[in-house]
């Protein structure tokens, strides 16, 4: 599979993740009621405080960002002192992420990028959602 994960190994993760009888804790104590998935289908993702939570996170968001570079979003500039380029389209932080869009010229309007960024964030929340997630 892809990033050299075993099927088995996940499987044995998502299965007993699907499975599981949920509580909240607290500093106060677990709650008395139980989670479970209200339908057929299973609660998605690895669960909070699972200690393989951010490596999957890692692995799906390389999958998302480079979705979005090879549709082109984001934008590029030159690093004041080095001259380096940087290309940029997202700054992401634990679960949380930011897509970014520029205008290619100083002189285009913020205004007038409003429908390309629009766009990136129906591609970003639209693989977000194939991944399993929600927004």
């Amino acid at each position: 599979m892809r990033f050299g994960i075993q099927w088995r190994t996940l499987r044995s993760m998502f299965d007993i993740l699907m499975k599981s009888k949920h509580r909240v804790r607290t500093g106060f104590g677990d709650s008395d009621r139980v989670f479970t998935p209200p339908t057929r289908i299973p609660f998605q993702g690895c669960g909070q405080g699972n200690g393989a939570g951010p490596p999957i996170w890692v692995a799906i968001s390389f999958i998302l960002l480079g979705m979005m570079i090879s549709k082109g979003f984001g934008f590029d500039f030159l690093m004041s002192i080095s001259w380096a380029p940087v290309l940029a389209n997202c700054f992401c932080f634990v679960d949380d992420t930011d897509v970014c869009q520029a205008a290619p010229s100083p002189d285009q309007s913020g205004e007038s990028i409003v429908p390309e960024v629009a766009k990136a964030l129906k591609w970003w929340s639209n693989g977000v959602r194939l991944t399993g997630g929600a927004i």
